[in-house]
């Protein structure tokens, strides 16, 4: 499994899958065997062994991946693949992904309201990020100005995962520069961003300032 991996890790689809097939059976549909899959853009073999394999475990891992797969080459049946799992409780993982393929599809108050359902049930700050990019786009801009201003003022405590903060950090960025006067937006994000000394906020004011010259 750590060759497959390491084949998989370099981009390598083609020997990751004969990797498999030599050292465990074109039968057996491990996790590694499935990423092969989708790194060989298989979709429909993916989606089959992912399907196949959470229907005789229940590892909700195989089902989002079966999701995922099936999302890449039919997107019309997946939305009613996600539309069932979301009424068996599916993990937050894949509330998320239906939120984001609902987006991508147009579908915003309905990518709006799984995205709620998700915030419900988890306070992780990647799924709280999403709901303020999905606010953003599809619902109230002062509601979405508050939950961004809410999340840094959070993860500013914390400081858990600085890459994540400067993801937040450039979307609020992004939101301010395009809702607001630039004086306004300014004065905003040094308020909340650039009183923090970490990278991930002295990254982000950099690029304000470089954004507005």
């Amino acid at each position: 499994k750590n060759l497959i991996r390491a084949l998989i890790g370099i981009g390598n689809a083609d020997e990751a899958l004969s990797a498999h097939n030599t050292l465990a059976g074109e039968q057996d549909k491990s996790a590694e065997y499935l990423d092969a899959l989708l790194l060989a853009r298989d979709y429909p073999a993916a989606a089959a062994g992912a399907l196949d394999g959470y229907r005789q475990s229940g590892n909700t891992l195989l089902l989002r991946k079966y999701l995922s797969a099936l999302a890449q080459y039919d997107l019309p049946a997946s939305l009613d693949a996600y539309e069932v799992h979301a009424g068996d409780g599916p993990d937050c993982a894949i509330l998320a992904d239906y939120a984001l393929l609902l987006s991508v599809s147009g579908k915003g108050d309905k990518a709006l309201a799984i995205c709620r359902d998700l915030t419900a049930r988890s306070d992780a700050p990647s799924h709280r990020l999403l709901a303020c990019d999905l606010t953003a786009l599809y619902g109230s801009r002062e509601s979405a100005l508050g939950m961004y201003e809410q999340l840094i003022a959070d993860e500013l405590k914390q400081k858990n995962d600085l890459g994540l903060l400067a993801r937040i950090i450039r979307n609020y960025r992004l939101f301010l520069q395009k809702i607001l006067p630039e004086s306004e937006a300014r004065s905003r994000f040094l308020a909340l961003v650039s009183k923090d000394v970490n990278t991930a906020c002295l990254l982000e004011t950099a690029r304000f300032f470089e954004d507005i010259n």
